[in-house]
């Protein structure tokens, strides 16, 4: 019991002991964070303590608190300035008690900022400029209105701190600046403006200088349009541009005065230059105008140019057209001027111009057609001879030299004028020779050409000055008197041949003569016995251009170097004579000469490096002779139209073989090599491997060559047709003398590169080709796979095999071909390819009730290499209430069904009132028909076709993914239906539901052609009301004639509800459009009808032939019924349910079937609002287009008339079914 008490005392002390305990002080806040916005703000702290006394202080910059100081539980304004850092802020607020304390965390946002920088000056050319802009904000960049045109914002390529990218157009004028704003979003931070300044276009400074230097202030104002202002440089008078530079420039009566400035030559671009009809444009052609080396034309006629003319103009590579004429340049036309290789017509004429005329210009000028040069005082002494050496390639070649003060005769070189000269004018000179043969034998020596009259006083080469009038070359006397000289000295009284030679017979009966037009142009003495050397009179029968020598072994001596004078000379032949000695160079001259034949003769010494100058040879031959080497490389460079080249059997032909041929090229489709049985020693140059790869022939046995054949000439392309035998003992090539036989430097096969034949899961199909078996045969082919080869064969040529075993699916295999010579072995280049995933397409058909499509024919056809989406279904947006139908008489009743009407079809009003004004307006929607359309091509397009099964399945293994339109068609029970399938990699497993069903006894019109290529339809524009139209003519429509109208069958790709009208013809179809807009006012509000009754016509008789679309299967065949999806079915049921129809049932029958009639078409309009760019409506896409099929109007671009315009091929799905 003592115990007991004891516990209790001492619990009790205990308990007292601690309700007598202090207080322990202590300080709290709330919230202990806090966060200001970066305009400031005031926020409250809740200070709750036991002290007696607290203060409070805050650090960080803007931040203030109060009060500062109190006694016991407070509450606090703490407040922050607005903002004016960039960075957050961040502060402390401190309340103190002793050493107690107690603190809240400040944070504000930074201040919105802006800060731009950048170089603002633009070049003239534009181009790509950044500014950096460091920003904490969002923001909007702007560029002001008037330098839009010019500077385009491109986007931003950073974040916090931002590059800030802009496209600068080229500038075409004057120097210019715009302005780019960098907006805050907020508004807070300050509009940061940066001006681009973008310097003068380069080219206005030139044409400037051009204006200042030539008195532009004075030039004719109606040519100076723009000049000097700041409009583009295009706009500019006479300046034309492409793409940014100028290339023409036309300052033709100008009236320039002054000199032309150096500058010019900076316009590096022009093509076209005309500075003519300016007679105060003085001094020389700057040196500059050589720099212009893109031009095509530069026309100076009539100015007051002077002075010396500019060597640099033979810089001028494509100048063809020239005319300098009618000014004071003077001194001689440079050396230089030869370099205007493509120049066709050259006018400098009435000028001051000296002699001599430079050769240069008559031997480059191979595209010359006209050559004035008349009216020049200052030209000179004799006619230049080289003129007649010139060649062309152009149609016609006028020579216009008269007026000069030429002196003596004209040369006889001169006969060689190219043929197609149809203009010689050279009267009013001080020439006083006659006119020699050459000249009149020439082609051109006509009444309609040379040989004419100017007017009755001037012949246009005979009349000279001082009344002389040119005497003519006596034709038949001189020929006869060159034949004589030639019979004198060839023993002619021994000949074997010669029948009326040396009688007073005219010269054309004499044997071997040709004579054409009073000249000699044939000379054929070929085994006639001459005797002796050719006499020098040959050269003179110049009309020449077939001389034949051949088979009189006693003609000895050499040629004669007068033969160079033949010009007109085409094939000379003399094989099988005496000619001994040297060749004479003179020959070179020939340069219409195509076929030279002189083998079998005892000729010597070398081919003069002259005879380069043959440029027109095809056929040269010169065997067994005894020709010496060198042969010289001229006759490799300037034989550009060789075919033949025979120099076989001559012993004295040795060392090393020409490495010129090498470079030879060619305009023939064959080159024929001989050089065999000759000495030449050591290799074949490495240079023949360039000779033209149409050479089939290259004969090089029986010489004294070691060296093997160098894989360059294996290499070639005609190493198949050179690497042949003569015979079994000789190769062409590499049989030589003393018994030596080529060996051939070893040259890898060539082998292409592997082609993937066909790759499914389980097999890879390749092909790959021995392009050349190289040195040696080809004794094993084949291909690596991964590592391990495969042999198929030997040989050249295309090589295939297929890989089944070990073959895997979504495996990467490398394979690459090979072949194996002598000379080694070769491997093409590697590829991977990669066998595909097994791709299963596991297909399950049903029809609208449920029930599987079973046995019809489903086709595919793969539209698209990736998977894409499906159109997505679009739903319309939700419509107004339709007005409830009333009234208590009949008038009332049809009042408000019009009203009722009028609201229904309120989303089709704008595009209906489109189109009744076009009808209206004679733009006849329906205008492309043909009286009898074609039936339905059932040509099949598809990569797939399977069967389906009686459960409607379709299984198609190893197919390959992607889009794919699907068609399926079947006998009977299903027609033509469509859709489109995403086909993944793998097993896939796909439904289509919902195939509308189609009876026997139903038949489909459409001009929509059956295909497995159909093409979704979107108009450009977004959200566009589409008018789409399908006319199948009367004569189409007859055959079904007293069908009822069962269906519209189309292929809508979203979901929106739409209208079509179905009607007879155009009149039928106004009809509608006139009732329907009678019932609405222009924004389509409902307005009531004059007379009632009129719209019991519309109801009884036309609303049926209005069938809306709704709640159809998007992006697949569907079939609207007419019977229950038309408007006056709807009506009649509105009228129903409103409790009205006992009112109005003695005037609308419940007919709603509508029937073709005989002289019927069938106009289908379809009006549809596009969401978006969503597809509409689907096309067959594959055409072909059928007229009548493919109609459209756009609201959004009114010369859209039918699909063909957008690029579709084909027809609208869009037709209807009957039965």
């Amino acid at each position: 019991m003592k115990k007991i008490v004891s516990l209790l005392l001492t619990a009790t002390a205990l308990i007292f002991v601690t309700c007598c305990k202090p207080e322990v002080p202590y300080i709290e806040v709330s919230p202990t964070n806090v966060t200001f916005p970066q305009e400031g703000g005031t926020q409250t702290i809740n200070l709750s303590t036991n002290s007696m006394s607290w203060t409070a202080s805050v650090s960080g910059k803007g931040f203030s608190v109060s009060p500062t100081s109190g006694a016991g539980n407070a509450t606090l304004q703490l407040t922050a300035a607005a903002s004016v850092s960039s960075s957050d802020q961040t502060g402390t607020l401190t309340i103190k008690s002793g050493t107690m304390q107690a603190t809240v965390t400040i944070t504000q946002s930074a201040r919105n900022t802006l800060i731009v920088n950048g170089n603002n000056t633009v070049e003239a050319s534009g181009g790509t400029y950044t500014l950096t802009l460091q920003y904490n904000t969002a923001y909007t960049v702007e560029i002001e209105e008037q330098a839009k045109s010019w500077i385009q914002y491109t986007g931003t390529k950073a974040l916090s701190t931002a590059t800030l990218q802009f496209l600068i157009a080229p500038n075409p004028g004057s120097e210019r600046s715009g302005k780019v704003s960098v907006r805050d979003n907020a508004g807070i931070a300050q509009t940061q403006i940066f001006t681009f300044n973008q310097k003068e276009n380069p080219l206005r400074t030139v044409l400037m200088d051009l204006y200042n230097q030539l008195d532009g202030n004075n030039w004719v104002a109606a040519k100076k349009t723009n000049w000097n202002t700041a409009e583009p440089i295009e706009t500019w008078g006479g300046v034309t541009m492409e793409e940014g530079k100028i290339t023409q420039l036309n300052l033709s009566g100008f009236e320039l005065n002054g000199q032309l400035p150096s500058s010019i030559g900076t316009l590096t671009d022009l093509t076209r230059l005309n500075i003519g009809s300016n007679p105060n444009l003085t001094g020389p052609l700057p040196s500059t105008v050589g720099d212009l080396v893109n031009l095509d034309a530069l026309m100076a006629v009539t100015t007051g140019l002077e002075g010396p003319l500019p060597a640099s103009m033979g810089n001028l590579k494509k100048l063809t057209n020239l005319q300098l004429s009618k000014n004071n340049i003077s001194g001689r036309i440079p050396e230089e001027w030869g370099g205007m290789e493509a120049l066709k017509n050259f006018g400098m004429f009435n000028t001051k111009i000296s002699s001599p005329l430079p050769k240069t210009i008559f031997e480059n000028w191979k595209h010359i057609g006209s050559l004035l040069l008349h009216s020049n005082p200052n030209l000179t002494g004799p006619l230049p001879p080289q003129l007649g050496q010139m060649e062309t390639d152009n149609t016609l070649f006028s020579v216009q030299m008269h007026n000069c003060n030429f002196e003596g005769g004209i040369p006889e070189e001169w006969g060689g004028i190219p043929a197609v000269s149809k203009q010689l004018h050279l009267y009013g000179n001080k020439l006083t020779e006659p006119v020699p043969l050459s000249i009149q034998n020439h082609p051109s020596w006509t009444e309609d050409k040379w040989n004419k009259w100017k007017d009755a006083g001037i012949h246009f080469i005979r009349t000279q000055q001082n009344g002389v009038f040119l005497e003519l070359e006596q034709v038949p006397d001189a020929q006869r008197e060159r034949l004589m000289a030639l019979y004198n000295a060839l023993d002619g009284p021994n000949w074997i041949k010669g029948k009326n030679w040396n009688t007073e017979e005219d010269v054309g009966t004499w044997e071997g003569i040709t004579v054409t037009d009073e000249a000699i142009t044939g000379l054929n003495l070929s085994g006639f016995g001459l005797k002796g050397q050719l006499p020098p009179e040959i050269g003179e029968l110049t009309a020449l251009k077939s001389l034949n020598l051949g088979n009189n072994p006693t003609l000895t001596g050499p040629l004669p170097k007068e033969i160079g004078n033949l010009v007109n000379l085409t094939i000379l032949m003399a094989v099988t004579t005496g000619l001994e000695g040297p060749l004479p160079k003179e020959m070179g001259n020939l340069n219409k000469l195509t076929n030279l034949q002189l083998n079998k003769n005892q000729i010597s010494g070398t081919i003069p490096k002259e005879w380069g100058g043959m440029t027109a040879l095809i056929n040269f031959g010169m065997f067994d002779t005894k020709i010496s080497g060198p042969i010289p490389n001229e006759i490799f460079t300037g034989w550009k139209n060789i075919a033949t080249f025979l120099m076989n059997n001559n012993p004295n032909l040795t060392g090393p073989l020409p490495e010129g041929l090498g470079n030879m090229t060619t305009t023939q489709t064959r080159f024929n090599i001989h050089l065999y049985e000759c000495n030449f020693t050591g290799s074949i140059p490495a240079s023949w491997g360039n000779i033209p790869a149409v050479s089939s022939q290259l004969r090089i046995y029986g010489n004294k060559l070691t060296e093997p054949v160098p894989a360059v000439i294996v290499n070639h392309p005609s190493w198949d047709q050179w690497n042949t035998y003569k015979n079994t003992d000789i190769h062409y090539i590499r049989t030589q003398q003393n018994g030596i036989f080529l060996d051939l430097e070893g040259v890898l096969p060539t082998i292409s590169q592997v082609t993937v034949k066909e790759l499914l899961y389980n097999k890879i199909s390749v092909s790959a080709e021995v392009l050349k078996q190289g040195s040696h045969e080809v004794t094993d082919r084949g291909f690596v796979i991964n590592t391990t080869p495969r042999r198929v064969g030997s040989g050249a040529g295309v090589f295939t095999t297929d890989f089944t075993n070990n073959i895997d699916e979504n495996t990467t295999y490398t394979i690459k071909a090979y072949a194996t010579s002598q000379a080694g072995t070769v491997y093409g280049p590697q590829i991977s390819v990669t066998t595909p995933v097994y791709n299963e397409l596991n297909l399950v058909l049903s029809n609208n009730d449920g029930n599987p499509v079973d046995y019809a024919d489903v086709y595919l056809k793969r539209i698209g290499d990736q998977p894409t989406t499906t159109p997505q279904a679009v739903r319309s947006s939700t419509k107004s209430a339709i007005p409830f139908i009333r009234g208590s008489s009949r008038d009332q009743v049809l009042l408000s069904a019009a009203a009722w009407l009028s609201s229904y079809l309120k989303p089709y009003q704008k595009s209906i009132r489109e189109n009744l004004e076009m009808l209206r307006s004679g733009t006849d929607p329906v205008r492309n028909t043909r009286g009898t359309m074609s039936r339905q091509n059932t040509n099949q397009d598809y990569d797939y076709m399977v069967k389906s099964s009686a459960e409607g399945a379709v299984q198609i293994k190893n197919i390959v993914p992607g889009t794919y339109a699907v068609r399926v068609t079947g006998y009977g029970y299903v027609k033509d239906f469509y859709t489109t399938l995403i086909i993944p990699e793998g097993i896939t497993g796909l439904t289509v539901t919902d195939i509308p069903p189609l009876s026997v006894t139903s038949k489909t019109l459409s001009l929509f052609n059956p295909n497995v290529a159909i093409k979704p339809f979107s108009s450009p524009a977004a959200n566009d009301n589409l008018m789409v139209l399908v006319h199948m003519s009367a004569d189409y429509v007859k055959d079904w004639k007293g069908k009822i109208l069962e269906n519209i069958m189309l292929c809508p790709l979203d979901t929106t509800s739409s209208v079509v009208i179905a009607a007879k013809n155009t009149d039928q179809l106004e009809q509608i459009y006139e009732t329907f807009l009678s019932l609405t006012d222009e924004k389509g509000n409902p307005k009531q009808p004059s007379d009632p009754m009129q719209f019991l016509t519309f109801i009884e008789e036309l609303s049926k032939r209005i069938i809306f679309v709704k709640n159809i299967h998007s992006g697949q065949t569907n079939l609207i019924s007419q019977n229950s999806a038309n408007f006056k079915k709807i009506l009649v049921e509105a009228l129903k349910n409103s409790g009205n129809w006992n009112l109005v049932k003695n005037f609308i029958t419940e007919t709603y079937n509508v029937q073709l009639q005989e002289g019927d078409a069938v106009i289908l309009n379809m009006i549809i609002r596009q969401q978006g760019t969503t597809p509409v409506l689907m096309t067959d896409g594959n055409g072909p287009v059928r007229e009548g099929g493919n109609l459209l109007i756009l609201s959004s671009d009114s010369n859209v008339d039918t699909l063909n315009d957008l690029g579709y091929n084909g027809n609208w799905h869009l037709g209807i079914t009957v039965k």
